[in-house]
C-alpha cells in the first residue's frame, strides 16, 4: 500500500467491529459495547492507542469473551 492508502488505528478497529457487524446485518446485537448487546470482546496486554502503530504486532491477547463468557485465556 501507498502511505496515502493507509487507514488509522481507529478506522481499522471500526472495520473489524461495528462496520463488520453492520455489513452482516447484526449491528443491533454486536459490534460495539452497549447495553443490551452481546459482550464480545478481547482484553489486550497494552493499550494499542498508547504505542506507535509499528508496535501493534507486539500486542497480545489476554482473554477473549463471547456473549459475556470467557472463551479463551492466555497462559
Amino acid at each position: 500500500l501507498w502511505p496515502e492508502q493507509a487507514i488509522t488505528l481507529e478506522e481499522a478497529i471500526a472495520v473489524f467491529t461495528i462496520n463488520g457487524a453492520e455489513a452482516l446485518g447484526i449491528a443491533g446485537e454486536t459490534g460495539s459495547l452497549e447495553v443490551g448487546k452481546s459482550a464480545d470482546l478481547v482484553l489486550l496486554d497494552r493499550d494499542p492507542f498508547a504505542h506507535p502503530a509499528r508496535e501493534l504486532a507486539r500486542t497480545t491477547v489476554i482473554s477473549t469473551w463471547f456473549a459475556g463468557r470467557c472463551v479463551y485465556t492466555a497462559e
